[in-house]
Parts: structure tokens; sequence; C-alpha cells
């Protein structure tokens, strides 16, 4: 969950290369092998191993079939299993020095309490809080991120890192129709002068983040609906959130009617509402159309949509990024896994940032979405689930971001983002469900961005 906020962002948008690239070609091959190699599109590989050139995956196979050149350096992980780096559909990293939250806060608490300490903070701070957050992310397995970008330095972060991903630029407190163009204009210079500084940026992309239903009025949705789809740019949306966010789409009224009353309405309240919940507004806004692999849309928590809303998001191709740690630590409810499920909706899974969740692990996040899954579907739980919600943290994650070319998968040719594990319990050979299920981020013993080992600890 994002603010609003005044402050601008200075971001870089670029293309993800689709070209197989050749940085890190001053460093040796390299050769990984583990008790258990996931590709994740291929069967698990027993006694496995990848080796990398470059940026690059060169081959991945059983260690024995594995012919490597003379200089190879190697890495042998015992009782570990290795597979994708992990993509994190939705966070804010400049906001990790705000966290992490402990206790569990009432969300229409939270959130005011958040802008204040926004409005407080000094400039240096929100370098340092980015940088902070990605090297978490590194430390547990993450290499891929949908990251929110408020300020500005999230995305420089992400680029000194290597992260792959989308930085998406956050459009918020757009409701007045007096200012409407004016702050329009503000950030298609921004998107501009992101396109000169960047240049040359190659595993980022750049997207929009209209923040949500309240926050910008139907008509800037509109309009940020068509930016999006002239600039081509991937988009991300806060939605479904709260039950007041769905009641305030519905009626236009409720409490957090009341409390934007007070700052300059909103034209939803003027309507008395749409009729629908915030997910079928979105849509009629334009946020979905015209979706494609070069313009993804996820939205992220989802947490209280009908069954019109759900079968709209499956028709048109979006991604629900899952949140379910941060949803319960602010008392926001629970995302309805099986029915999007059931519907076959694209589902991923984020950890928020730090100021609404206790840590940025994507393994915690899915043993609390497995969890909750198994308790909603009961008897008709999928025997295979923990196989689902490992592809939700890798290839379906890539997937929601455009990217499944490149990431989210062991794939020869595709970049060597890798993360090495050790296992609760090596002789188990339902790797899977050990993942999803036992696993947390201090079991990560390596993690490989594009070719090199940016984290590692011993065993």
């Amino acid at each position: 969950m994002s603010l609003e906020a005044s402050g601008g962002a200075d971001l870089t948008p670029g293309p993800f290369p689709s070209g197989k690239g050749s940085h890190g070609g001053d460093r040796p091959p390299l050769l990984l092998t583990a008790d258990w190699v996931l590709p994740i599109t291929e069967p698990p590989i027993r006694d496995g191993a990848v080796l990398i050139v470059g940026e690059r995956i060169r081959a991945v196979g059983p260690r024995r079939s594995i012919e490597t050149p003379s200089n190879t350096v190697h890495r042998h992980y015992d009782g570990a299993a290795m597979l994708p780096g992990l993509v994190n559909l939705h966070t804010h990293l400049e906001y990790t020095n705000f966290g992490p939250l402990s206790e569990r806060q009432p969300f229409w608490e939270w959130i005011p309490a958040l802008i204040r300490r926004s409005h407080q903070a000094p400039a240096d701070f929100w370098p340092a809080s980015a940088n902070a957050g990605v090297r978490q992310l590194v430390a547990a397995g993450t290499t891929c991120v949908g990251d929110i970008v408020t300020f500005g330095p999230g995305l420089a972060a992400a680029r000194t890192h290597n992260l792959a991903g989308i930085s998406y630029i956050e459009a918020v407190g757009m409701r007045e129709r007096v200012r409407l163009d004016e702050q329009l204009a503000e950030l298609t210079t921004k998107l501009d002068r992101s396109v000169r500084l960047a240049a040359g940026a190659q595993r980022l992309r750049v997207g929009l983040g209209p923040h949500t239903i309240y926050t910008l009025s139907t008509v800037a949705l509109e309009r940020l609906g068509d930016l999006a789809q002239a600039r081509k740019l991937p988009l991300t949306i806060h939605l479904a959130e709260t039950v007041e966010e769905v009641e305030f789409s519905r009626s236009g009224q409720g409490s957090l009617a009341e409390g934007l009353a007070t700052k300059g309405g909103h034209d939803l309240i003027e309507a008395g509402g749409c009729g629908t919940g915030p997910a079928l507004l979105a849509d009629r806004c334009g946020l979905f159309e015209g979706l494609s692999l070069r313009r993804p849309a996820v939205v992220a928590h989802g947490v209280h949509f009908d069954d019109e809303e759900i079968a709209r998001l499956a028709a048109r191709g979006v991604t629900v990024a899952l949140c379910p740690r941060s949803n319960a630590m602010l008392g926001c409810g629970e995302a309805p896994i099986q029915r999007l499920v059931e519907q076959d909706v694209r589902l991923g899974l984020g950890t928020d940032s730090l100021a609404s969740n206790e840590s940025l692990d994507l393994f915690a996040e899915a043993a609390a979405a497995y969890a909750l899954w198994q308790r909603q579907a009961g008897a008709s739980f999928d025997p295979r689930a923990a196989d689902r919600v490992l592809r939700w943290l890798t290839i379906e994650g890539a997937q929601a971001l455009g990217l499944e070319q490149e990431l989210g998968s062991i794939t020869v040719g595709k970049y060597a983002d890798l993360a090495v594990v050790a296992l609760p319990h090596p002789g188990d050979t339902d790797i899977a469900k050990q993942l999803c299920t036992g696993v947390r981020a201090s079991a990560v013993r390596c993690t490989v961005v594009a070719g090199a080992i940016a984290h590692s600890v011993t065993a």
C-alpha cells in the first residue's frame, strides 16, 4: 500500500531487451550444483547443475551431463534446491526503513500515520531506504520486482543492484478537475525526463501506477488509462483492498467518502458511486484495455472482489498480486484465492512494503497464501497446490510483468537469475511443498543476479 504524496520521481523507462546480452563476459564461467534443480517449466532434476556464462544460462541438466570450460568456477550446495530467482509482484522499496511492521494495525489508522511520517522524512531517507529494500530482497532470493516508485530513488536502487522487473511511476492525488491537466503534464514530464536519463537500463522497464480509485477521480483514471495505452506502459493499481473502498465505489458513501469530502471531494461522491466494485470501475475507465505481453496489468491485493469482477479480470488477462501477510497485518481481510483459481485469474505474490509487513520474504508470503488457499478450498484443495504456488513465485510472476521470455524459469538462454535454498528435509522428494510451506528467507544460501553472485552465505 502506498500513500498520497506531493513528491515527484525521476524514473527511468527503458525496454526490457529481447536480445541475449553479453554483460559479465569478463567473469569466468560459473557452475552451480545442488541436490535438486527446479527449472519450473520442466521436471525437477536430481543432482542437477546450471552452467552460467556471462549473464546467461548456458546449460542445465544432471551434473554428470554438463561439460564445462577449463576455467569454470564450481560451487556445490548440499541439501539444497536451486530455482529461478523469485518475482515480487508488489512492493514499495522506498518505504523499507519505515518498518518492519511488528504488530497489527487498522488500515485507516495506519495510512494517515504513514503519510505524516513520509512528510517528515529528510531527502536522504528515501535512497537509503530503497537500497536497504533491494538488499533485503536479494538476500531473500528475489531478483525481479514490481515496485511502486513514489519519491524517485526506488528505480535508481533497483538499477544499481541490477534487479529485473518494472518500476511503476505512481500517480496519486488527482481528484480536482481544475488541476488535472497540470498534474498530468507534470507526470508526462517525469516520463520524458526519465527516458532521457536512463538510456541503457537493461533489466528494468517502467510502468504507470495509478494509486487507487479513491485517491484518483474517475476522470483522472480515464486519462491515465489513455496515457498507458498511448505509451504502451505496463500498469498496476491497488484495488479492492478494503470493504470501505468497495462501498465507496458502489455508492460514493461511507467513512472513506466522509474523509475524502474534507480533502476536496471526489466525483464518485457527487455521482453517488458507480454501482459496481472497484475492478469493474477500473476496467470501465480503460485501465485494462489493450493489454499485451508488452503492456501487462497487475492489481495489488484484490481482497474484496465479487464474482463479476473476478470473471472480468480473467477475461482481460489481469494478474492479481496476492499480499496475504500485509492484508492480515492491516485487517483488510483475505483474498478469495480459491475463487480466483477456479475462474483462471492469473496470480502472483507480493510482500508490499515493510511499512505494512514484517519482512520482504516471499517464501513467508507463499506459505501464508498456501495456508489461506487450503483453508478456503477445504476438501477440494488441489494436491498439486504447492507446484502452482511455486509457479506464482517464478514463471507466472515473470509472465505478470511481461518478462517470461527472459526470466522465471531455469532455461538455456535466459538470464541467470537463481536462488539456492537449503531444504528443511533434503530426503523428502516433494521439493515444491517444502519451499512453499517450510522455508523462509534465512534458508537462502545463494542468490545469482544476471550471472553474478549477489548474495552468499556459508552452510
